[in-house]
């Protein structure tokens, strides 16, 4: 779980905190699988010969059996077999673009390709809101993630398996192909004049945040990070890892938003549904708080801020409250634009935003207060890894 003190912790990383059933959902019928030498060069792509056998009731872990008929394999069982898993999972319908690739190509050149997600082309202008929304079960759109893991089995002991009983790789080798979540996700907390816990009761009669959107993003992003952020140290045995830097393909285009003016008001407010992704409200994120606050979420590309870009035109929320008025029955809507920055004490610590965005990191900016401005404090925190777990026929 994070660490959360009364204040923000400004950039640093409040902990590592577990992702819900939801954002750890593998679809079975949407993976694919690469193998690699211990060179890493490219094998084959064994997707079509794998079978999901079971799944657990968290959709954590999935065992899958693949048949591997690649001479590699054949030429070196009589001594140690290296070879490498890339599992790409659930890139349906994130329109990812997968390179066409040849025997032999280093796995340095295939992430250079970086497998290219993309917003639906269908939609209008660039409103991204029907893609780029929290995910829930029973669609078919899933958190995209990709990952890799190093093997090193005995020939000798993989010749024992046949297809009734297959090698277990990971109890053979103790390892799980850990998945990194390709998006960010931003989480907007409704903490305004909450106690230790919320009281749907109480508290719902009271100012609550009833919506939110957001300003400013990339028009693409990329399914696998640079692969240099998988080396962990080390050239000869890279895997998945949280990334430090984010990925953003060269075609990426950001989404100018109308420019916020330093006394919060918006030029061009009219247009502001053309550019803009909507939060949702998001019952597992709010379960797994211990006050239990109301949390509205969205998922986004990895960000990085455009050269150039000035602070008027950097990513920002709208955030939309409503409370009772004066008068008995009275019903006020209020609406505050709130910058995407780093806050301390309620106060941003910059005249520039957020500088970037990690895949597989939570930002999260609760709303704590209402003065003449909202009083928002910040976290960050990583977020655990999916896990695979593959078994090799």
């Amino acid at each position: 779980m994070t660490k959360n003190s009364g204040n923000t912790r400004s950039a640093d990383i409040a902990g590592d905190i577990e992702g819900s059933g939801v954002e750890n959902y593998l679809n079975i019928d949407n993976i694919r699988y690469f193998l690699f030498d211990k060179d890493l060069k490219y094998l084959s792509d064994i997707t079509a010969n794998a079978t999901t056998l079971a799944t657990n009731d968290e959709f954590t872990v999935y065992d899958v059996v693949a048949k591997v008929e690649d001479p590699y394999f054949k030429e070196n069982i009589n001594g140690t077999l290296d070879f490498y898993l890339l599992v790409v999972a659930n890139y349906f319908p994130w329109n990812v673009t997968f390179p066409n690739i040849t025997s032999g190509v280093s796995v340095h050149e295939i992430f250079n390709q970086n497998f290219i997600m993309r917003m639906n082309p269908t939609m209008a202008s660039v409103s991204s809101s029907s893609l780029m929304q929290p995910i829930e079960y029973g669609t078919s759109a899933r958190f995209p993630m990709s990952g890799m893991q190093r093997f090193t089995i005995s020939g000798s002991m993989l010749l024992t398996a046949n297809e009734r009983i297959p090698y277990d790789l990971t109890m053979a080798t103790g390892k799980y192909v850990n998945l990194l979540r390709s998006l960010a996700k931003i989480e907007i907390v409704d903490k305004i004049n909450i106690g230790e816990k919320y009281d749907p009761e109480k508290d719902e009669t009271k100012y609550r945040i009833k919506e939110a959107n957001l300003n400013g993003f990339y028009s693409q992003g990329c399914l696998l990070p640079s692969f240099n952020q998988w080396m962990n140290g080390n050239v000869d045995y890279p895997e998945t890892q949280q990334v430090s830097v984010p990925t953003i393909p060269a075609t990426a285009s950001y989404v100018l938003p109308p420019i916020l003016n330093e006394d919060n008001t918006i030029v061009d407010a009219e247009g502001l549904s053309n550019y803009t992704i909507s939060f949702a409200y998001d019952p597992y994120a709010s379960q797994l708080r211990d006050d239990k606050c109301r949390v509205f979420s969205c998922y986004i590309y990895e960000y990085k801020m455009p050269q150039g870009i000035t602070a008027e035109q950097q990513p920002y929320f709208i955030v939309k409250i409503q409370g009772p008025g004066e008068n008995e029955g009275e019903v006020v809507s209020l609406e505050y634009p709130v910058r995407m920055a780093k806050y301390e004490k309620g106060e941003t610590t910059s005249a520039n935003n957020l500088e970037e965005l990690l895949r597989n990191h939570i930002y999260r900016f609760e709303i704590t207060g209402i003065q003449q401005d909202l009083t928002v404090n910040w976290t960050v925190c990583e977020m655990d890894q999916a896990t695979s777990e593959i078994e090799f026929n």
